[in-house]
């Protein structure tokens, strides 16, 4: 405060909940320190307990703390710190694949841009984190997709402290990269954080949202062969989100881009049903799939003449219908690269469904105790068809903590095919206890 009235600007302390936040109307205030000044007719909002915070003042948001109580002679009531706003997305991860051959490497470029206080919390990370090891944390998660994934070039930080604006830039080589049949998987895992769904749907208070998020992520694929070309863009409006995918095929070059923006703190509780649709909604979006070569259309088989006249007007109206719809949709061309892009965005979106529960930790197992492992391990079906008991002796146990969530990885190898298996478990039971 001396420092800031020594330069002649009008500032004032002023007290915040950084957790209650607007939920300071009903309570207290607090005496968590904060500054309220104006700079040229300018209101501004600072904490001077956040490190590493760059770029000029035109540019700089207030936190998102909703209220504040100002410490100065006049004050009768809370203030309101206006909520930041961002016009572009403060996180832009942006991957490039090369897969040239179809049985060589491919190649991926990851340029993650990050504004703001996302720039901020990345370089408070950085600050106590090294390189190295955050290089690896990074490798580790798409050598979780790619087992035979390699770092080409090691990663860069380009920090420009002007304009506050952090870029991490990542270069692998990947073999393998197209599987046996020539089918490649691609999702938008930068947005999944933002688009989960409640632990539990039945509350008596709202849900809190991240707030503010702009998101973006961008997959660019260059293959070596023709894909067949089109173009589409799907939308999901939720209680407290808005996301968007376009997807473009021209020529050997796939893009696909998603873009995610949080419109409000938090769903009211008569609305979490809504939210959680939507949240669903986006997983038959948020994946991809190419096929090399095509696929062929298969044509069921016509059924037999029939004689009756009921068969027959019921073929005439069913064949109106139908070529109504193929109309309605844009010509059958259309429609088909529709129900062929509907049909990838589905068979990524599988991949969440209850058969791959425990794949992740975002989709650990809930149980009501240690117990139930071993009889839930032998439901869990591996990859090569068969779902048996795994052996007490091959199983190794590791406690993983995930913010609040306390989970279980098991980890064995399948005594079929001798696959190494892993699932995660969320003990509930015990906590609840």
């Amino acid at each position: 405060m001396s420092l800031l009235k020594g330069m002649g600007i009008d500032a004032q302390p002023a007290l915040v909940n950084t957790n209650l936040t607007q939920l300071l109307d009903g309570l207290r205030p607090t005496s968590t320190a904060f500054v309220h000044g104006n700079v040229a007719g300018r209101e501004l909002w600072v904490d001077p307990t956040a490190t590493l915070e760059r770029g000029g003042l035109d540019s700089y948001e207030p936190p998102s703390y909703g209220r504040a109580l100002i410490v100065a002679p006049g004050t009768t009531a809370l203030s309101v710190i206006p909520s930041p706003t961002l016009t572009e997305p403060s996180l832009f991860v942006d991957e490039t694949y090369a897969a040239l051959d179809r049985d060589g490497p491919a190649t991926l470029d990851v340029v993650t841009t990050r504004t703001g206080e996302s720039a901020n919390s990345m370089r408070r990370a950085l600050a106590s984190t090294s390189l190295s090891e955050l290089s690896r944390y990074y490798f580790n998660f798409y050598a979780k997709k790619d087992a035979k994934i390699s770092i080409a070039q090691p990663m860069t930080v380009d920090d420009d402290a002007v304009k506050n604006v952090v870029i991490l830039r990542e270069h692998y080589r990947i073999e393998d990269f197209w599987s046996s049949d020539g089918r490649r998987e691609f999702g938008a895992h930068a947005l999944r954080r933002y688009l989960t769904e409640p632990s539990y749907s039945h509350r008596a208070f709202p849900l809190e949202v991240e707030h503010p998020v702009f998101a973006r992520h961008r997959i660019r694929l260059k293959a070596g062969e023709a894909l067949q070309d089109g173009a589409d863009h799907d939308a999901v409006d939720g209680p407290a989100f808005h996301f968007e995918v376009d997807t473009r095929v021209d020529g050997r070059t796939l893009l696909l881009d998603y873009r995610y923006r949080s419109t409000a703190d938090s769903v009211p509780p008569e609305r979490i049903a809504e939210y959680v649709k939507a949240v669903r909604a986006t997983e038959d979006q948020r994946g991809y799939y190419i096929q090399l070569g095509g696929r062929t259309a298969r044509r069921q088989a016509s059924p037999a003449p029939s004689c009756e006249a009921g068969a027959i007007l019921l073929g005439v109206i069913a064949t109106c219908v139908g070529l109504w719809f193929v109309i309605a949709q844009g010509g059958p061309l259309e429609l088909f690269r529709k129900g062929r892009a509907w049909g990838r965005r589905r068979a990524f979106a599988r991949k969440f469904d209850a058969d791959h529960q425990g794949d992740s930790a975002w989709s650990a197992i809930p149980i009501s105790g240690p117990q139930e492992v071993l009889s839930t391990l032998g439901r869990l079906r591996c990859a090569c068809g068969t779902s048996s008991e795994a052996p007490r002796d091959s199983l190794r146990h590791e406690a993983v903590v995930l913010g609040d969530r306390h989970l279980t990885l098991v980890q064995w190898q399948c005594p079929t095919c001798a696959r190494a298996r892993r699932a995660y478990f969320e003990d509930k039971g015990s906590r609840a206890a």
